[in-house]
């Protein structure tokens, strides 16, 4: 609406450039933070990637064990 004023040769008052400068800070904080979003989630995922990770080296370690019993035991019965 300012740009077309200024096409027009309509003189801009303070409410209008308020407005004007209102809407536009408020398009790129939500830019900026749905970026920052992105990032969270992107974080969030890779986090989430390594505790399953973990969680599969640890459940591969106590299979490891369990079976290794269960020979000893074998070994001695």
């Amino acid at each position: 609406a300012l740009i077309i004023g200024w096409i027009f040769g309509i003189k801009p008052d303070n409410i209008l450039t308020g407005q004007i400068g209102t809407l536009l800070f408020g398009a790129f904080s939500f830019y900026f933070n749905s970026k920052k979003g992105e990032r969270i989630a992107e974080k969030n995922a890779k986090a989430n990637i390594e505790i399953v990770k973990m969680e599969m080296e640890n459940n591969r370690k106590k299979d490891r064990a369990e079976r290794r019993l269960e020979r000893i035991k074998a070994r001695k019965g």
